[in-house]
């Protein structure tokens, strides 16, 4: 009995070890975090990336369609008032064949503003892609780490089942067996197989939602807790300058500067030039015709006043929300930073509590033998157990929000 206690102490001593070496050793997930190759990896096929893509090559199609002025007009005509006579071509005076070409003019770059916008939508679908291979590559990271979570707290649980067995055995093997106490240790065991079986049902989960997003099978991703430093106002400074919803909003507002541009530039609509020849008959005339028309618009009725003062009105709604999302994405990364601060401290808590639990139960688990206090060893055991895991998920809280914090930066 005692052998297989000991083993149970040298493996938290073991965790508490590992904790320690993954915490000192990393390189930190600042160096690691290469969104680009783990797109590369686990991304390939996933059909929200490819459809943004798409849209993108759609709208680099339509950029170069908008830029370019209307096709012309091509006229073709007969004329000849003698309709009793209609297919005589020399009947009449009036008669005449006409050829004629019409076209569209813009004379004010309307086309080159509408090509710029639709260039600035295409910069915002862009960084919606880099936003969303960034987002789905993070969740992915979270994930492995949470497996590694569940699949240390599966080891440790195995462990100590293990060992409540063995303890199990020799409080009912006894001379005077504590039946209370033999209980306890008994529902504990239950509800260590509990926890367990819920552990590896979301390890089970995890394995299909990572495949519903790489839309293909892979390994179970498990990535263990690794070091971070940094510094808060650093950290605030690179997400204001790099948060792809910032830079988003910010093209919002520069297209609704464009919007109040082609608002004004529709005080002159294209301008409709038209050339026609007449081809008339030699018997009455020697010579043919020729004629020139441009129409102008006229904006008489004050339709592109009013568009130019809502298009004044939609763009400083746009200002205001680059300052919304800003202020939104700061005290969200603030939040982050506080957590951190608080997760930090409570780890550093927990660990001096793990060294203590592992004496107790060592000392209770050495004085079995002699007074066979198994409420009291049962009391150490569970402390030992919960602190364990406590700091296997504070662990895992640490790493998930540090890479949700990474996650407010443009990391590409």
């Amino acid at each position: 009995m005692l052998s297989f206690i000991s083993v149970f102490y040298k493996r938290g001593v073991s965790i508490r070890f590992l904790s320690a070496f993954l915490l000192l050793f990393s390189l930190g997930f600042a160096k690691d975090l290469e969104i680009q190759s783990f797109v590369a990896k686990y991304l390939s096929k996933n059909q929200k990336i490819q459809a943004l893509q798409e849209q993108i090559d759609a709208l680099s199609s339509q950029e170069k369609a908008v830029s370019k002025w209307d096709n012309p007009v091509l006229y073709l005509g007969y004329n000849n008032a003698n309709v009793s006579d209609f297919f005589r071509l020399d009947s009449t005076l009036m008669q005449n064949m006409s050829l004629g070409l019409s076209q569209k003019v813009d004379l004010n770059g309307k086309k080159l503003t509408q090509s710029q916008m639709i260039n600035l939508e295409k910069q915002k679908k862009i960084l919606e892609l880099k936003k969303t291979k960034q987002q789905l590559a993070i969740n992915l990271m979270i994930n492995g780490i949470e497996n590694y979570k569940n699949q240390q707290e599966i080891e440790l649980l195995n462990t100590a089942i293990k060992n409540l067995e063995n303890t199990l055995y020799q409080a009912n093997h006894s001379s005077s067996p504590n039946l209370i106490a033999i209980a306890k240790l008994e529902i504990l065991k239950s509800q260590l197989e509990i926890k367990k079986n819920n552990l590896e049902e979301a390890l089970s989960n995890s394995h299909y939602s990572m495949g519903e997003l790489t839309f293909k099978e892979n390994e179970l991703l498990s990535i263990a807790p690794k070091n971070f430093e940094f510094n808060k106002e650093q950290e605030l400074y690179n997400i204001s300058a790099t948060n792809y919803d910032i830079a988003i909003a910010r093209l919002d507002e520069e297209k609704s500067q464009k919007d109040i541009t082609l608002a004004k530039k529709s005080f002159l609509e294209d301008v409709n030039v038209t050339g026609v020849y007449y081809f008339r008959s030699k018997q009455y005339y020697n010579y043919d015709m020729f004629s020139v028309a441009l129409s102008i618009p006229l904006p008489i009725y004050g339709k592109q006043a009013k568009l130019v003062e809502q298009k004044k009105k939609e763009s400083l709604a746009f200002k205001s929300e680059v300052e919304n999302t800003k202020n939104k994405i700061r005290h969200l990364a603030l939040k982050l930073l506080k957590k951190l601060e608080i997760l930090q401290k409570n780890l550093e808590s927990i660990n001096k509590i793990i060294k203590q639990n592992e004496k107790i139960a060592q000392i209770y688990a050495l004085d079995l033998k002699s007074n066979g206090d198994y409420n009291a060893y049962y009391n150490a055991f569970n402390d030992k157990i919960t602190t364990q895991i406590t700091q296997l998920e504070t662990l895992s809280a640490l790493n998930s929000a540090y890479l949700s914090l990474q996650n407010l930066k443009g990391l590409e």
